[in-house]
């Protein structure tokens, strides 16, 4: 059983192997060429024999071939294949190790003289052989052939030659010499296997290494696919969304100034629920332009200090109605306490919350509530709702993701209330999380950073577009592509008492100018026809009146690139469907602005 693990063919050796073999040769050159320079060098100094001399030069040769074949092995490697250089390599090194063992053999025959009275040259040798036998384990352990070769030619010689000589004391050193023998080839093989486990690890390595690269690449290509979907959205929505806010503006406004002119009861009614089938419709595109201005990355942060009991007070007013028609109790409580944030952003996202508990919840109620934190305050909304499946939260932040609602009934809004709220976090710097249990209900909560100041109003930035008209009668210019738009518009100015006049065209409005209409204010869609925008109008409305006209932009557009596009100009941004009332307000301030 030990022959055969000794003896028993070597597996096949990797390119690595050969590397690790012929990095050292030239320090293993390096240590026989001492040891036989320490041999001549004793034989030199007494009467040595002539076959010495032979020795020294043949053994010489082959360090010369070694180191030739291990320079050339360095330029040349890939040039042929590893079994070539493996039988060289063998080969070279199991000639010196036949000279030393040779050589070893001669000095301790029954020729030499008697064991009990070595001489120094006998001494050396004795010490030299094992030497050179151990070494090998580190230089030549790396490829078992080579490593048995050698040690065999080194160690069998003199071995078989001192127990030839037939004492109990020579006897004992042949065995030493092969003890000696069957060690290193054992701890050679144990070595050997090391390297070849560690070669196996290597090759799965770069297995894997490969498979995780093309995972990779998988990875990427879906997540490519993903992002030209989402922007293929993106387009349709932005287009779509263009094409049907045209006519939603149109009615708004239509219905604005029909209310104005019905007088029977029944009429009214009817009115009233064309206002909210419109309304709703309005709901649902505005909610698409949120997350198209986030995308664009056009909202405007304004930090500063806020008061909690402000911002909740308003929530609880707004929204307990709501509650109260669903059956739920709606309850706030806040603390004292005040905290750096938005005054528009942050209760749009507590809102978008609540609303959002409200929607998702039959029975029960929903509560909102503050806890004080060291630096921060968190805020809370939970609910008595159904709550959130293990399967469903790494998707309740993405757009157009509802849960039960596979009607996809209104009502229910469009999926958008928490991709709003998730992006409205990520924008202001506050920690969002969520908890949730089937059956029970699920809690949303927002970290806020304390603040260290007295707080302003709230909304204070909402109310500054608030105010009264301008009691200047004032000559609007409007200017938009829609037909239907364009005489809606002219009804509801007209309705305010100013005095309007509609465009078709950029050269309609210049040609409007040219017949004597000197406007006041100028109303502009930004995406018109034939490429042009609500600003290229603008621009040659100032340079034939000679003068910056005061004016406000509308747009039915949702793709960032465009809304970009048109804050970038400078001028006042509403997106249509635009309630009068609304428009009335930016009117009358961008007037009161220009006027200071």
């Amino acid at each position: 059983m030990i022959l055969k693990t000794l003896f028993s063919a070597p597996e096949e050796y990797t390119s690595r192997q050969l590397a690790l073999l012929a990095q050292p040769m030239r320090r293993a050159l390096a240590l026989q060429l001492c040891c036989l320079l320490l041999v001549e060098i004793t034989f030199f100094t007494t009467e040595s024999p002539r076959w010495l001399g032979y020795w020294g030069a043949a053994l010489a040769a082959s360090f010369t071939y070694l180191y030739w074949l291990q320079r050339e092995y360095q330029r040349h490697a890939s040039n042929r294949e590893d079994l070539y250089w493996q039988r060289r390599f063998t080969l070279g090194n199991g000639l010196s190790a036949l000279l030393w063992g040779s050589a070893a053999a001669r000095l301790l025959s029954a020729d030499a003289q008697p064991l009990l009275l070595l001489s120094g040259a006998q001494a050396l040798v004795l010490l030299i052989v094992p030497t050179l036998a151990v070494a090998a384990l580190y230089f030549f352990a790396c490829h078992r052939a080579t490593l048995r070769t050698y040690v065999l030619l080194l160690l069998l010689p003199p071995a078989a030659a001192v127990i030839t000589n037939g004492t109990l004391l020579t006897t004992g050193l042949g065995l030493v010499f092969l003890a000696l023998l069957m060690i290193t080839l054992l701890a050679g093989r144990q070595i050997d296997h090391l390297y070849q486990q560690s070669a196996t690890l290597t090759a799965n390595n770069k297995t894997l290494l490969t498979q995780l690269g093309k995972e990779k690449q998988q990875a990427a290509a879906a997540a490519k696919k993903a992002q030209d979907v989402n922007i293929a959205k993106s387009k349709f929505l932005a287009a779509t969304s263009h094409d049907l806010r045209q006519p939603l503006h149109a009615m708004g406004l239509l219905l604005y100034s029909l209310k104005a002119m019905l007088e029977r009861e029944p009429q009214k009614v009817l009115l009233s629920q064309v206002e909210q089938s419109h309304k709703t419709m309005e709901q649902l595109f505005n909610a698409l332009l949120d997350v198209s201005k986030l995308d664009a990355g056009v909202v405007e942060t304004h930090i500063q200090s806020l008061s909690l009991p402000d911002i909740f007070s308003h929530l609880r007013d707004e929204l307990t109605p709501m509650a109260s028609n669903k059956g739920l109790t709606l309850t706030v409580e806040p603390i004292e306490g005040w905290v750096n944030s938005d005054p528009v952003l942050l209760p749009r996202v507590i809102r978008n919350l609540i609303h959002n508990a409200i929607v998702h919840s039959d029975s029960g109620w929903v509560a909102v509530t503050a806890r004080e934190n060291p630096h921060s305050i968190t805020i809370s909304v939970a609910d008595t709702g159904p709550g959130i499946p293990e399967e469903e939260r790494t998707t309740i932040f993405a757009e157009f993701h509802q849960l039960r609602n596979p009607e996809r009934d209104r009502n229910k809004g469009l999926g958008l209330g928490l991709a709003i709220v998730s992006r409205l976090c990520g924008l202001l710097g506050h920690d969002l999380s969520f908890d949730s249990t089937v059956g029970e209900g699920s809690t949303f909560s927002i970290r806020v950073a304390k603040a260290g100041s007295a707080p302003v109003k709230l909304n204070s930035r909402v109310s500054s577009l608030e105010g009264g008209t301008t009691s200047k009668e004032l000559k609007i210019l409007v200017v938009d592509d829609e037909t239907s738009i364009l005489n809606a518009m002219e009804r509801l100015i007209a309705g305010w008492g100013y005095q309007p006049a509609i465009a078709s065209s950029q050269a309609s409005a210049l040609d409007i100018i040219g017949r004597g209409f000197n406007p006041d204010f100028a109303i502009c869609d930004f995406r018109l026809q034939n490429n042009v925008t609500g600003v290229d109008v603008l621009k040659l409305i100032n340079t034939r009146l000679g003068r910056k006209l005061p004016a406000l932009l509308v747009t039915g557009d949702t793709a960032p690139e465009r809304i970009q596009e048109a804050h970038a100009s400078g001028y006042a941004l509403l997106h249509k469907p635009i309630k009068p009332a609304k428009l009335r307000t930016a009117i009358n301030r961008i007037m009161r602005a220009s006027q200071q």
